[in-house]
């Protein structure tokens, strides 16, 4: 896709001014989605594109919890973004337009809520906001159910058209693509640390086995030469079960040392730098 800035965008004034947002909000998008790693802040830009072009005060990206049934939000923005977060709040499936919309996988519109049955005032009386309507969109990935992406409050007491549905649909399936990503590539790391627990673990068995081998060894020796009073192999055997016991005390040390946590120290580096006249300067 050619790629055109938002000022060349902009020239095109036949377009509706909505309409040109939209396109403004995509190639933006889809400049982030192609260059941007953090994929966590990819959802949120999105999240941000989506709200500005559909011009809502406010808009969420909730994410599907398929063991519990339930909707978390996982991106807030609008006044009550941070009460959102700070309360943890949570949606089960089988209530709210955002509910809804989880359950059919199909967009709604609802411009009066206050008049609609499916409409959960539980957010409201959390953040003491007050919702007037609503645009949600599925976040679907090959049929799967990802979420959901959902704009509240159209500004100027505006209601929310289909073309900010169709707008929002384009978004919600590279949203839902970025999501999935993320869990991926989550996944992924998981995976690498517990094969990389794994193997240490291996390798610190190995090790203490073989410790432990020369202990029991020296254990039995001493124990068959006092049994048989060789008093002299005892004391040749003795000093090396001493040091492999010191060993393996020193090795748990070592091992705990290593586990606890720790704060960075903060060293200032001098670099020598010289001025025109050949004095030494420190920056």
């Amino acid at each position: 896709m050619e790629n055109k800035s938002d000022s060349e965008i902009t020239k095109l004034n036949w377009l509706d001014e909505n309409i040109r947002n939209y396109i403004q909000s995509i190639y933006r998008v889809q400049h982030f989605y192609s260059n941007l790693t953090d994929i966590e802040q990819l959802i949120v830009i999105i999240t941000e594109e989506c709200k500005k072009a559909c011009n809502a005060e406010a808009g969420s990206l909730l994410l599907y919890d398929e063991k519990k049934k339930e909707l978390s939000f996982q991106v807030t923005l609008g006044p009550v973004g941070s009460e959102i977060v700070k309360k943890e709040i949570r949606i089960p499936i089988d209530c709210g337009i955002a509910g809804e919309v989880a359950r059919t996988k199909r967009p709604l519109i609802v411009n009066d809520v206050k008049n609609d049955s499916r409409f959960f005032p539980g957010v409201d009386m959390a953040t003491q906001f007050s919702t007037r309507n609503i645009l949600a969109v599925p976040l679907i990935d090959r049929q799967r159910l990802i979420g959901v992406i959902e704009m509240v409050n159209k500004k100027g007491n505006d209601p929310f058209s289909h073309e900010d549905l169709r707008f929002l649909e384009i978004l919600a399936s590279w949203a839902a693509s970025a999501v999935v990503n993320s869990q991926l590539i989550q996944e992924k790391l998981q995976a690498e640390r517990f094969a990389a627990i794994g193997y240490t673990l291996t390798a610190l068995a190995h090790h203490l086995k073989n410790i432990l081998t020369g202990m029991l060894t020296s254990t039995e020796l001493i124990e068959k030469s006092l049994n048989q009073k060789n008093y002299e192999v005892v004391h040749k055997a003795w000093p090396v079960l001493k040091r492999t016991s010191l060993y393996v005390f020193e090795f748990v040390k070592d091992l705990l040392l290593f586990s606890k946590p720790r704060t960075p120290q903060k060293n200032i580096l001098l670099f020598r730098r010289y001025n025109k006249q050949g004095i030494r300067i420190f920056l």
